[in-house]
Protein backbone atom coordinates (compact mmCIF):
# COMPACT_ATOMS: atom_id res chain seq x y z
CA UNK A 1 0.00 0.00 0.00
CA UNK A 2 1.47 3.39 -0.95
CA UNK A 3 1.90 6.20 1.92
CA UNK A 4 -0.59 8.41 -0.34
CA UNK A 5 -3.10 5.50 0.06
CA UNK A 6 -2.46 4.70 3.30
CA UNK A 7 -2.78 8.97 4.45
CA UNK A 8 -6.16 8.98 2.66
CA UNK A 9 -7.29 5.64 4.11
CA UNK A 10 -6.64 7.15 7.72
CA UNK A 11 -7.79 10.79 7.39
CA UNK A 12 -10.86 10.36 5.02
CA UNK A 13 -13.23 11.31 7.36
CA UNK A 14 -11.60 14.76 7.69
CA UNK A 15 -10.83 14.89 3.79
CA UNK A 16 -14.85 14.57 2.95
CA UNK A 17 -15.65 17.45 5.71
CA UNK A 18 -12.77 19.46 4.39
CA UNK A 19 -14.25 19.34 0.51
CA UNK A 20 -17.84 19.80 2.10
CA UNK A 21 -16.22 23.08 3.51
CA UNK A 22 -14.71 24.12 0.33
CA UNK A 23 -18.21 23.21 -1.48
CA UNK A 24 -20.29 25.18 0.88
CA UNK A 25 -17.50 28.23 0.05
CA UNK A 26 -17.44 27.83 -3.39
CA UNK A 27 -20.96 27.90 -3.42
CA UNK A 28 -21.28 31.17 -1.42
CA UNK A 29 -19.21 32.68 -3.91
CA UNK A 30 -21.25 31.58 -6.65
CA UNK A 31 -24.29 33.19 -5.24
CA UNK A 32 -23.22 36.20 -3.76
CA UNK A 33 -20.65 38.39 -5.98
CA UNK A 34 -18.72 40.17 -5.10
CA UNK A 35 -19.65 39.41 -1.49
CA UNK A 36 -22.84 39.78 0.96
CA UNK A 37 -24.48 42.71 0.97
CA UNK A 38 -23.38 45.48 3.79
CA UNK A 39 -26.27 44.92 6.10
CA UNK A 40 -24.18 45.15 9.16
CA UNK A 41 -23.35 48.61 10.02
CA UNK A 42 -19.85 47.01 11.58
CA UNK A 43 -19.16 45.99 8.11
CA UNK A 44 -19.82 49.36 6.88
CA UNK A 45 -17.70 50.80 9.28
CA UNK A 46 -14.62 48.36 9.42
CA UNK A 47 -14.29 49.09 5.50
CA UNK A 48 -14.88 53.20 5.82
CA UNK A 49 -11.84 52.83 7.88
CA UNK A 50 -9.84 51.09 5.76
CA UNK A 51 -10.80 53.48 2.96
CA UNK A 52 -9.95 56.29 5.29
CA UNK A 53 -7.11 54.74 7.34
CA UNK A 54 -8.73 57.06 10.59
CA UNK A 55 -8.73 55.99 13.73
CA UNK A 56 -12.04 57.91 14.81
CA UNK A 57 -15.11 56.33 16.19
CA UNK A 58 -12.44 53.78 17.60
CA UNK A 59 -15.68 51.10 18.63
CA UNK A 60 -13.88 48.07 17.28
CA UNK A 61 -9.33 47.78 17.39
CA UNK A 62 -7.76 49.58 13.96
CA UNK A 63 -6.20 45.96 12.71
CA UNK A 64 -8.74 44.26 10.62
CA UNK A 65 -9.55 47.46 8.51
CA UNK A 66 -5.23 47.29 7.85
CA UNK A 67 -5.77 44.07 6.28
CA UNK A 68 -8.88 45.17 4.31
CA UNK A 69 -6.83 48.07 3.25
CA UNK A 70 -5.46 46.21 -0.25
CA UNK A 71 -9.13 44.65 -0.77
CA UNK A 72 -10.76 48.16 -1.08
CA UNK A 73 -8.83 48.42 -4.65
CA UNK A 74 -11.39 46.70 -6.85
CA UNK A 75 -13.57 43.65 -6.01
CA UNK A 76 -14.28 42.73 -2.33
CA UNK A 77 -14.77 38.92 -4.23
CA UNK A 78 -10.72 38.78 -2.98
CA UNK A 79 -11.45 39.85 0.16
CA UNK A 80 -13.61 37.25 0.42
CA UNK A 81 -12.17 34.38 -1.02
CA UNK A 82 -9.36 34.91 1.70
CA UNK A 83 -11.18 34.95 4.22
CA UNK A 84 -12.99 31.53 3.02
CA UNK A 85 -9.17 30.34 2.77
CA UNK A 86 -8.55 31.58 6.59
CA UNK A 87 -11.81 29.89 7.80
CA UNK A 88 -10.48 26.53 6.00
CA UNK A 89 -7.42 26.68 7.54
CA UNK A 90 -8.42 27.04 10.88
CA UNK A 91 -10.57 23.86 10.15
CA UNK A 92 -7.59 22.17 9.57
CA UNK A 93 -5.50 23.64 12.11
CA UNK A 94 -8.07 21.88 15.15
CA UNK A 95 -8.06 18.62 12.88
CA UNK A 96 -3.49 18.78 13.01
CA UNK A 97 -3.67 20.05 16.25
CA UNK A 98 -6.01 17.18 17.49
CA UNK A 99 -4.27 14.18 15.77
CA UNK A 100 -1.41 15.50 16.89
CA UNK A 101 -2.84 15.04 20.50
CA UNK A 102 -3.54 11.77 20.12
CA UNK A 103 -6.89 11.60 18.89
CA UNK A 104 -8.49 9.25 16.90
CA UNK A 105 -8.46 10.62 13.53
CA UNK A 106 -12.42 10.05 13.05
CA UNK A 107 -13.02 12.07 16.58
CA UNK A 108 -10.18 14.87 15.09
CA UNK A 109 -12.64 15.13 12.22
CA UNK A 110 -15.39 15.85 14.20
CA UNK A 111 -13.94 18.28 16.68
CA UNK A 112 -12.76 20.23 13.28
CA UNK A 113 -16.06 20.05 11.34
CA UNK A 114 -18.01 22.83 13.13
CA UNK A 115 -16.00 25.65 11.76
CA UNK A 116 -15.96 23.80 8.47
CA UNK A 117 -19.69 23.59 8.11
CA UNK A 118 -21.48 26.37 10.48
CA UNK A 119 -23.65 27.97 8.06
CA UNK A 120 -23.19 31.04 9.96
CA UNK A 121 -19.53 30.50 9.69
CA UNK A 122 -19.59 30.54 6.08
CA UNK A 123 -21.93 33.58 6.10
CA UNK A 124 -19.67 35.80 8.05
CA UNK A 125 -16.64 34.58 5.98
CA UNK A 126 -18.45 36.12 3.18
CA UNK A 127 -18.53 39.25 4.26
CA UNK A 128 -16.23 42.22 5.61
CA UNK A 129 -16.14 40.92 9.09
CA UNK A 130 -13.58 40.15 11.73
CA UNK A 131 -14.29 36.57 12.83
CA UNK A 132 -12.05 34.50 10.08
CA UNK A 133 -8.70 36.16 10.45
CA UNK A 134 -9.77 35.88 14.67
CA UNK A 135 -10.21 32.78 14.78
CA UNK A 136 -7.32 31.49 12.59
CA UNK A 137 -4.86 33.69 14.95
CA UNK A 138 -6.38 32.49 18.29
CA UNK A 139 -6.57 29.09 17.27
CA UNK A 140 -2.57 29.32 15.98
CA UNK A 141 -1.66 30.95 19.35
CA UNK A 142 -3.41 27.95 21.09
CA UNK A 143 -2.58 25.08 18.85
CA UNK A 144 1.04 26.37 18.56
CA UNK A 145 1.26 26.63 22.99
CA UNK A 146 -0.22 23.20 23.12
CA UNK A 147 2.08 21.19 20.34
CA UNK A 148 4.30 19.77 22.64
CA UNK A 149 4.04 18.03 26.27
CA UNK A 150 6.59 20.54 27.63
CA UNK A 151 5.80 23.57 26.13
CA UNK A 152 9.59 25.97 25.33
CA UNK A 153 10.23 29.89 26.17
CA UNK A 154 9.88 30.19 22.33
CA UNK A 155 6.70 28.48 21.69
CA UNK A 156 4.63 30.22 24.94
CA UNK A 157 6.25 33.23 23.29
CA UNK A 158 4.81 32.85 19.82
CA UNK A 159 1.43 31.59 21.13
CA UNK A 160 1.41 35.16 23.23
CA UNK A 161 2.05 37.39 20.09
CA UNK A 162 -0.18 35.34 18.04
CA UNK A 163 -2.87 36.05 20.86
CA UNK A 164 -1.93 39.35 21.11
CA UNK A 165 -2.49 40.15 17.30
CA UNK A 166 -6.12 38.42 17.76
CA UNK A 167 -6.84 41.04 20.21
CA UNK A 168 -6.02 44.15 18.30
CA UNK A 169 -8.31 42.16 15.35
CA UNK A 170 -11.19 41.68 18.23
CA UNK A 171 -10.93 42.52 21.79
CA UNK A 172 -12.56 39.50 22.46
CA UNK A 173 -9.31 37.81 21.98
CA UNK A 174 -8.35 38.83 25.49
CA UNK A 175 -10.51 36.16 26.58
CA UNK A 176 -7.88 33.47 25.19
CA UNK A 177 -5.09 34.42 27.45
CA UNK A 178 -6.37 33.58 30.73
CA UNK A 179 -7.00 29.81 28.43
CA UNK A 180 -3.30 29.60 27.69
CA UNK A 181 -2.13 30.59 31.12
CA UNK A 182 -4.48 27.89 32.74
CA UNK A 183 -2.71 25.58 30.26
CA UNK A 184 0.76 26.18 31.13
CA UNK A 185 -0.14 25.87 34.76
CA UNK A 186 -1.95 22.36 34.13
CA UNK A 187 1.60 21.75 32.47
CA UNK A 188 3.62 22.72 35.07
CA UNK A 189 5.43 24.80 32.89
CA UNK A 190 8.14 27.25 34.41
CA UNK A 191 7.47 30.86 35.22
CA UNK A 192 9.93 31.49 32.62
CA UNK A 193 7.05 30.05 29.81
CA UNK A 194 4.12 32.14 31.69
CA UNK A 195 6.39 34.90 31.47
CA UNK A 196 7.83 34.47 27.91
CA UNK A 197 3.69 34.00 26.88
CA UNK A 198 2.62 37.47 28.59
CA UNK A 199 5.46 39.61 27.35
CA UNK A 200 4.78 38.56 24.13
CA UNK A 201 1.59 38.95 24.49
CA UNK A 202 1.63 42.40 25.39
CA UNK A 203 4.32 43.74 23.21
CA UNK A 204 1.60 44.17 19.78
CA UNK A 205 -0.94 45.68 22.40
CA UNK A 206 1.80 48.65 23.74
CA UNK A 207 2.76 48.95 20.24
CA UNK A 208 -0.36 49.38 19.25
CA UNK A 209 -1.31 51.48 22.09
CA UNK A 210 1.57 53.99 21.41
CA UNK A 211 0.51 54.31 17.53
CA UNK A 212 -3.52 55.01 18.99
CA UNK A 213 -1.66 57.80 21.32
CA UNK A 214 0.13 59.45 18.71
CA UNK A 215 -3.53 59.36 16.56
CA UNK A 216 -6.11 60.78 19.11
CA UNK A 217 -3.94 61.61 22.16
CA UNK A 218 -5.20 58.46 24.44
CA UNK A 219 -2.20 55.86 25.48
CA UNK A 220 -5.09 52.54 25.36
CA UNK A 221 -6.48 50.23 22.97
CA UNK A 222 -9.64 52.28 22.42
CA UNK A 223 -11.58 55.25 23.69
CA UNK A 224 -15.33 53.78 23.55
CA UNK A 225 -15.01 50.72 26.11
CA UNK A 226 -16.91 53.08 28.68
CA UNK A 227 -19.52 53.35 26.33
CA UNK A 228 -19.66 49.66 25.55
CA UNK A 229 -19.76 49.18 29.46
CA UNK A 230 -22.36 51.82 30.04
CA UNK A 231 -24.23 49.60 27.46
CA UNK A 232 -24.26 46.98 29.87
CA UNK A 233 -25.48 48.98 32.80
CA UNK A 234 -27.57 51.32 31.31
CA UNK A 235 -31.12 48.87 31.77
CA UNK A 236 -30.53 48.72 35.17
CA UNK A 237 -28.55 51.72 36.32
CA UNK A 238 -30.86 53.82 38.61
CA UNK A 239 -29.30 57.26 39.99
CA UNK A 240 -32.38 57.46 42.81
CA UNK A 241 -30.39 54.81 44.79
CA UNK A 242 -26.67 55.50 44.30
CA UNK A 243 -24.45 59.21 44.64
CA UNK A 244 -23.64 59.98 41.40
CA UNK A 245 -21.33 63.08 40.86
CA UNK A 246 -22.73 65.85 38.40
CA UNK A 247 -20.76 65.28 35.85
CA UNK A 248 -21.77 61.60 35.14
CA UNK A 249 -25.29 62.63 35.82
CA UNK A 250 -25.85 63.12 32.06
CA UNK A 251 -25.99 59.32 31.62
CA UNK A 252 -28.44 59.01 34.34
CA UNK A 253 -31.93 56.72 32.89
CA UNK A 254 -33.82 60.17 33.79
CA UNK A 255 -31.72 62.32 31.86
CA UNK A 256 -32.16 60.17 28.41
CA UNK A 257 -34.56 60.41 25.49
CA UNK A 258 -36.06 57.34 26.40
CA UNK A 259 -36.00 54.31 28.76
CA UNK A 260 -32.82 52.54 27.98
CA UNK A 261 -32.54 48.98 26.43
CA UNK A 262 -29.86 46.91 26.71
CA UNK A 263 -26.37 47.46 24.65
CA UNK A 264 -24.87 51.10 23.70
CA UNK A 265 -26.85 51.60 20.38
CA UNK A 266 -29.94 50.85 22.67
CA UNK A 267 -29.14 53.27 25.82
CA UNK A 268 -31.23 56.29 24.59
CA UNK A 269 -27.73 58.11 24.99
CA UNK A 270 -27.67 60.85 22.38
CA UNK A 271 -25.91 60.83 19.39
CA UNK A 272 -23.66 63.61 20.23
CA UNK A 273 -22.72 61.80 23.77
CA UNK A 274 -22.27 58.56 21.96
CA UNK A 275 -19.74 60.03 19.31
CA UNK A 276 -17.93 62.77 21.35
CA UNK A 277 -15.07 60.61 23.25
CA UNK A 278 -14.48 62.74 25.65
CA UNK A 279 -17.38 61.47 27.64
CA UNK A 280 -15.74 57.82 27.20
CA UNK A 281 -13.73 57.87 31.07
CA UNK A 282 -17.23 59.38 32.25
CA UNK A 283 -19.46 56.80 30.96
CA UNK A 284 -16.98 53.85 32.26
CA UNK A 285 -16.69 55.93 35.88
CA UNK A 286 -20.32 55.72 36.13
CA UNK A 287 -20.93 52.33 34.59
CA UNK A 288 -18.42 51.05 37.46
CA UNK A 289 -20.18 52.73 40.10
CA UNK A 290 -23.11 51.26 39.05
CA UNK A 291 -21.82 47.38 39.12
CA UNK A 292 -19.97 48.13 42.70
CA UNK A 293 -23.79 49.55 43.73
CA UNK A 294 -25.74 47.02 42.04
CA UNK A 295 -23.69 43.71 41.86
CA UNK A 296 -26.30 41.52 42.13
CA UNK A 297 -28.38 42.92 38.89
CA UNK A 298 -24.73 42.99 37.16
CA UNK A 299 -24.26 39.64 37.74
CA UNK A 300 -27.63 38.49 36.60
CA UNK A 301 -27.72 40.66 33.44
CA UNK A 302 -24.63 38.54 32.52
CA UNK A 303 -25.78 34.97 33.59
CA UNK A 304 -29.01 35.76 31.61
CA UNK A 305 -27.00 36.44 28.56
CA UNK A 306 -24.82 33.93 28.20
CA UNK A 307 -27.53 31.57 29.14
CA UNK A 308 -28.68 33.11 25.50
CA UNK A 309 -26.13 30.90 24.02
CA UNK A 310 -27.80 27.92 25.02
CA UNK A 311 -31.46 28.16 24.35
CA UNK A 312 -32.81 25.50 21.71
CA UNK A 313 -34.33 28.77 19.69
CA UNK A 314 -32.02 31.00 18.24
CA UNK A 315 -32.76 34.84 19.62
CA UNK A 316 -34.91 37.01 17.15
CA UNK A 317 -31.68 38.77 15.38
CA UNK A 318 -30.27 35.52 14.17
CA UNK A 319 -32.27 36.32 11.15
CA UNK A 320 -30.37 39.27 10.43
CA UNK A 321 -27.29 36.93 9.83
CA UNK A 322 -29.05 34.46 7.53
CA UNK A 323 -28.21 35.23 3.99
CA UNK A 324 -30.11 37.30 2.15
CA UNK A 325 -32.51 35.29 -0.43
CA UNK A 326 -33.25 39.22 -2.25
CA UNK A 327 -31.30 42.13 -2.78
CA UNK A 328 -32.22 46.10 -2.98
CA UNK A 329 -30.92 49.44 -4.32
CA UNK A 330 -30.35 50.35 -0.39
CA UNK A 331 -27.54 47.83 -0.42
CA UNK A 332 -25.12 49.08 -2.98
CA UNK A 333 -26.01 52.82 -1.15
CA UNK A 334 -24.04 51.55 2.48
CA UNK A 335 -20.87 51.06 0.12
CA UNK A 336 -17.95 53.45 0.91
CA UNK A 337 -16.56 55.42 -2.24
CA UNK A 338 -14.22 53.84 -4.46
CA UNK A 339 -14.98 49.71 -3.74
CA UNK A 340 -17.27 47.93 -5.96
CA UNK A 341 -20.68 48.12 -4.91
CA UNK A 342 -22.72 46.03 -8.09
CA UNK A 343 -23.86 43.34 -5.80
CA UNK A 344 -25.34 40.21 -7.57
CA UNK A 345 -27.10 37.05 -6.41
CA UNK A 346 -27.97 34.28 -8.01
CA UNK A 347 -31.08 32.85 -6.72
CA UNK A 348 -30.86 29.15 -6.98
CA UNK A 349 -27.49 28.81 -5.16
CA UNK A 350 -28.69 31.75 -2.81
CA UNK A 351 -31.17 29.75 -2.12
CA UNK A 352 -29.81 26.52 -0.74
CA UNK A 353 -26.95 28.82 0.82
CA UNK A 354 -29.74 29.80 2.39
CA UNK A 355 -31.59 26.54 3.97
CA UNK A 356 -28.13 24.73 4.85
CA UNK A 357 -27.22 27.76 6.68
CA UNK A 358 -30.93 27.32 8.97
CA UNK A 359 -30.29 24.01 9.23
CA UNK A 360 -26.43 23.49 9.96
CA UNK A 361 -25.05 25.73 12.64
CA UNK A 362 -24.45 24.93 16.22
CA UNK A 363 -27.26 25.05 18.02
CA UNK A 364 -27.87 26.37 21.54
CA UNK A 365 -27.74 22.99 23.09
CA UNK A 366 -25.13 21.33 20.53
CA UNK A 367 -23.18 24.25 22.05
CA UNK A 368 -23.52 23.56 25.52
CA UNK A 369 -22.58 19.65 25.20
CA UNK A 370 -19.78 20.26 23.20
CA UNK A 371 -18.45 22.63 26.17
CA UNK A 372 -19.78 20.17 29.11
CA UNK A 373 -17.74 17.39 27.00
CA UNK A 374 -14.71 20.00 27.17
CA UNK A 375 -15.40 20.39 30.80
CA UNK A 376 -16.00 16.91 32.06
CA UNK A 377 -12.61 16.05 30.26
CA UNK A 378 -10.70 18.56 31.93
CA UNK A 379 -11.84 17.07 35.22
CA UNK A 380 -11.20 13.88 34.24
CA UNK A 381 -7.77 14.15 32.79
CA UNK A 382 -6.48 15.61 35.78
CA UNK A 383 -4.37 12.69 36.80
CA UNK A 384 -0.58 12.77 37.25
CA UNK A 385 -0.14 9.10 36.88
CA UNK A 386 -1.75 9.07 33.28
CA UNK A 387 -0.80 12.56 31.74
CA UNK A 388 -1.76 11.72 28.29
CA UNK A 389 -5.22 11.68 29.40
CA UNK A 390 -5.70 14.92 27.45
CA UNK A 391 -7.07 17.13 30.37
CA UNK A 392 -5.20 20.00 29.82
CA UNK A 393 -6.00 20.21 26.32
CA UNK A 394 -9.54 19.80 27.00
CA UNK A 395 -8.80 22.88 30.10
CA UNK A 396 -7.53 25.08 27.36
CA UNK A 397 -10.14 24.53 24.37
CA UNK A 398 -13.08 24.34 27.12
CA UNK A 399 -11.72 27.61 29.06
CA UNK A 400 -11.14 29.65 25.73
CA UNK A 401 -14.57 28.67 24.07
CA UNK A 402 -16.26 29.48 27.43
CA UNK A 403 -14.41 32.86 27.69
CA UNK A 404 -15.02 34.22 24.19
CA UNK A 405 -18.84 33.56 25.19
CA UNK A 406 -18.40 35.31 28.45
CA UNK A 407 -16.59 38.23 27.45
CA UNK A 408 -18.86 40.27 25.58
CA UNK A 409 -21.89 39.57 27.87
CA UNK A 410 -19.36 41.33 30.85
CA UNK A 411 -18.01 44.14 28.88
CA UNK A 412 -20.86 44.82 26.41
CA UNK A 413 -24.41 42.64 25.76
CA UNK A 414 -25.31 39.51 24.18
CA UNK A 415 -25.81 39.36 20.30
CA UNK A 416 -26.28 36.03 18.75
CA UNK A 417 -23.16 36.82 16.26
CA UNK A 418 -21.09 36.64 19.51
CA UNK A 419 -21.37 32.73 19.15
CA UNK A 420 -19.27 32.19 15.92
CA UNK A 421 -15.93 32.76 16.99
CA UNK A 422 -16.57 30.37 20.18
CA UNK A 423 -16.72 27.51 17.10
CA UNK A 424 -13.24 26.52 15.99
CA UNK A 425 -12.63 26.03 19.77
CA UNK A 426 -15.86 24.81 21.52
CA UNK A 427 -15.63 21.91 18.43
CA UNK A 428 -12.46 21.51 19.82
CA UNK A 429 -13.53 21.34 23.20
CA UNK A 430 -16.15 18.74 22.70
CA UNK A 431 -13.54 16.38 20.44
CA UNK A 432 -10.69 16.37 23.12
CA UNK A 433 -13.20 15.78 26.24
CA UNK A 434 -14.53 13.12 24.92
CA UNK A 435 -11.77 11.51 23.81
CA UNK A 436 -10.56 12.23 27.16
CA UNK A 437 -13.88 10.73 29.26
CA UNK A 438 -13.28 7.67 26.36
CA UNK A 439 -9.76 7.41 27.75
CA UNK A 440 -10.49 7.23 31.42
CA UNK A 441 -13.04 4.96 30.82
CA UNK A 442 -10.76 2.63 29.46
CA UNK A 443 -7.90 2.90 32.07
CA UNK A 444 -10.33 2.00 34.80
CA UNK A 445 -11.22 -1.53 33.02
CA UNK A 446 -7.84 -3.27 33.58
CA UNK A 447 -8.28 -1.78 37.30
CA UNK A 448 -11.37 -3.35 37.56
CA UNK A 449 -10.48 -6.26 36.12
CA UNK A 450 -7.19 -6.82 38.28
CA UNK A 451 -9.57 -6.17 41.44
Amino acid sequence: MSRASAWGRRHWVFVVLFLAGVSLRALAMVAYVPSLPLRSGDAYQYLARAVSMSVEQSYHPFLYSVILKPFTVGSLAWLVAVQHLAGLATGALIYIALVRFGLSAWLAALGAAPVLLDGYQIALEHQPLTESFFELFGVAGLVLAAWSTRPRVRTAAGAGFLLGISVLIRFAGFALLPAVILFLLARRAHWNRLAALVVSFLIPLVGYALWFQTQTGNFGLTNRNGFYLYGRVADFADCRDVDVPAPERVFCPENLEHKPGRGLFNAGLPAAIRHDPSYNDLAESFSRRMIRAKPGSFAGAVVSDVGEFFTPEPAEESDRWLVPRTLSARDERRVPAGIDARFRMRPQAAHALHTWQKAVWLHGPLLALLLLLGFAGAIAGWSRARPRLFGAESLLFTAAAFGLLLFPTIFAVYHFRYYVPAIPFAGAAGAVGAATLYARLRARRPERQGS
